[in-house]
């Protein structure tokens, strides 16, 4: 005998009286002799509540007074601060205890009423003005590089040593020419106290 209702073992007419009875909220079940009633399952959702908080935030000395949802996340805190504050989104750290991370919530980080946030960021026309110098800056930086470059034996340091008197074992040198290291170690080499390096 081939079974309309699958392999549960039920029969159509039970299949049917299951169907008439999963609208009135509770399953009915007939198996043979006996009937179960099953009860459906309630989900019951915790959803966070919309609690807002108050709290101070901080940003070039300037504060101001914000109110948000307690349950938001600190990236939700920088796009509403980005209206208040005028700086954006990507250009915000916030700081709670610490840099906060954008995905997590304020109750986590333990955001209380009356709290100080402390914003840090740049506007993005001030990035833009230090991150491309104008031709005239790269211009007069070459020339200074170039014109600043001064002979070793005049630099602090060296000049420093000469003053003290020119060290007994020290090397010859020979000056505009450029000479390979030699084979054996250097001498006469002393450190900027005046100590034997070797």
């Amino acid at each position: 005998m081939e079974n309309p209702a699958g392999d549960t073992g039920e029969t159509k007419d039970d299949v049917s009286e299951k169907q008439k009875n999963a609208s009135g909220g509770e399953y009915v079940i007939k198996t043979g002799a006996q009937e179960v009633a099953i009860e459906p399952l309630k989900l019951e959702t915790n959803l966070p509540t919309s609690e807002t908080i108050d709290f101070t935030v901080i940003y070039n000395k300037n504060k101001y007074d914000v109110q948000f949802p307690l349950d938001d996340n600190v990236g939700q805190l920088k796009k509403h601060l980005e209206d208040v504050i005028g700086i954006p989104y990507s250009l915000q750290k916030v700081m709670i205890k610490g840099l906060a991370k954008d995905e997590r919530t304020l109750r986590e980080l333990g955001v209380m009423k009356g709290a100080k946030v402390m914003v840090v960021g740049s506007k993005l026309n001030d990035v833009l003005a230090v991150s491309t110098p104008s031709t005239q800056d790269v211009a007069d930086e070459k020339t200074n590089t170039s014109s600043t470059k001064e002979p070793f034996c005049k630099q602090k340091m060296h000049r420093k040593v000469l003053d003290k008197g020119v060290p007994d074992d020290v090397m010859p040198g020979i000056k505009d020419t450029k000479e390979a290291l030699p084979p054996f170690p250097l001498v006469g080499m002393l450190n900027k106290s005046g100590g034997k390096v070797r």
